[in-house]
């Protein structure tokens, strides 16, 4: 079982430092062809043959995405380096 640890702002959602619920993970190794063949599996990401739940999407988790989004950007757009 993986933990997952999130940084949010003061004022959001309370302490700054939270933690996410487990992600719980699979043991026996699959291609995706497999994944596909199960059907609706929820969101889940396919990675090195084992199957990863992700989180809910919004709040905190989408918060966090946007800013760190901006600021990529920003820096990006500042260094020339895009």
């Amino acid at each position: 079982m993986l933990y997952c640890l999130l940084y949010a702002p003061k004022g959001i959602h309370g302490p700054n430092l939270m933690t996410a619920p487990p992600i719980e993970t699979s043991t026996k190794l699959i291609s995706g062809d497999e994944l596909l063949a199960m059907g609706d599996s929820g969101p889940c990401e396919l990675i090195d043959g084992e199957i990863v739940s992700m989180g809910p999407t919004g709040g905190v988790r989408s918060f966090l995405e946007s800013k760190l989004d901006r600021r990529l950007g920003a820096f990006i757009e500042n260094t020339k380096s895009g």
